[in-house]
């Protein structure tokens, strides 16, 4: 409803507002006020700007969600993972990880190197070298979060996929991972970005490491032996460690987002537990066997104790039960690792 800016006074229309001026202000120069539409008109943009932003915060606070697909979330790549994954990852109960015991990990292929320990400021070094593209090592590094999250404090986890081509497999991106730990160093190496594009770099103790446990003849110049763990110099692990059997599809991955994964990280039933945190007891059981049992609220569980086998050098063949197309990379059912 039009108002009198002079006195004050309201009129049904436009036309009554004029005809009071030129009546009551004869010597004031009639300005038509602004229509209440315009001003709802602005008041409704400002209030779609807020309700669109508050969508888009809580979006990248809480992640891709447990019902989405895949497609849309390549935004979320590089970003930190949201809190609720986080804990997921991190808080797995003993209880469940008593209850896994060895899962569907495979470790016919590991090896004690005869070498000196390698520490970093007095702490066994536990070496990860990988890539963002490759889906083994997308599998893996779920296990790895896992097993690293009882000796200390992970930050750094962000969003991933593997490559486009190699399986667009949910994973967690270790590029900028650390570890606070009183007990392990832990270091991470992703030489290639999710496209193949030549990324982070080995220092040479690192090159020269990795090239000792080469299980085909030059293939760890091309990729082909990631991912690749040593821990401590006295286990190393080449390939992922999951045995997928028929009764855990070799697809169970590449279908799954962020969130559905991590909401089964805990439940001793599913499938995806059962290759991720058998696969973590493993590395859980070969760390505290280098550093000195400790914490011992983890290392004096059961499932810290896994019996670890130890093989001779077996070299092993490309290709792998998770047939998501990566030639060349190492068997996902061998952890075969040879001796220098």
């Amino acid at each position: 409803m039009p108002k009198c800016s002079k006195c004050g006074k309201k009129f049904q229309t436009l036309s009554a507002l004029n005809d009071h001026y030129r009546a009551v202000h004869p010597n004031e120069k009639f300005v038509a006020p602004k229509t209440s539409s315009s001003r709802n008109l602005l008041v409704g943009l400002v209030l779609v700007i807020i309700v669109v932003g508050a969508g888009v915060g809580l979006l990248i606070a809480y992640g891709p969600t447990g019902n989405s697909t895949k497609t849309g979330t390549t935004p979320f790549l590089n970003q930190p993972i949201n809190a609720t994954l986080y804990n997921q990852i991190t808080g797995v109960s003993a209880s469940t990880l008593a209850a896994i015991g060895n899962g569907a990990a495979n470790t016919i292929g590991l090896q004690k190197p005869s070498a000196t320990a390698l520490t970093i400021n007095g702490k066994p070094e536990f070496l990860y070298i990988g890539a963002d593209y490759c889906p083994y090592c997308a599998v893996e590094r779920w296990a790895m979060a896992v097993a690293l999250s009882r000796f200390g404090t992970l930050s750094g986890m962000s969003y991933m996929l593997s490559g486009p081509n190699d399986g667009n497999i949910s994973t967690l991106a270790f590029a900028n991972t650390t570890l606070a730990s009183n007990y392990i160093e832990f270091r991470a190496v992703e030489t290639q970005d999710r496209s193949g594009n030549s990324y982070q770099k080995m220092t040479s103790d690192q090159q020269i490491l990795f090239s000792q446990y080469d299980p085909v003849t030059g293939n760890c110049q091309t990729g082909g032996c990631i991912p690749f763990i040593d821990i401590a110099n006295q286990y190393v692990i080449v390939g992922s460690q999951y045995a997928l059997t028929p009764s855990i599809p070799s697809n169970i991955f590449t279908k799954l987002t962020w969130s559905q994964i991590g909401s089964q990280l805990n439940n001793q039933d599913s499938d995806i537990a059962k290759a991720v945190d058998g696969s973590a007891n493993y590395l859980i059981s070969m760390i505290c066997k280098v550093d000195g049992n400790q914490p011992s609220e983890v290392c004096g569980q059961s499932f810290s104790q896994i019996p670890v086998a130890i093989l001779p050098h077996v070299p092993i063949q490309a290709g792998g039960p998770l047939s998501i197309g990566v030639p060349t990379v190492l068997k996902a059912s061998r952890l075969t690792l040879s001796g220098a």
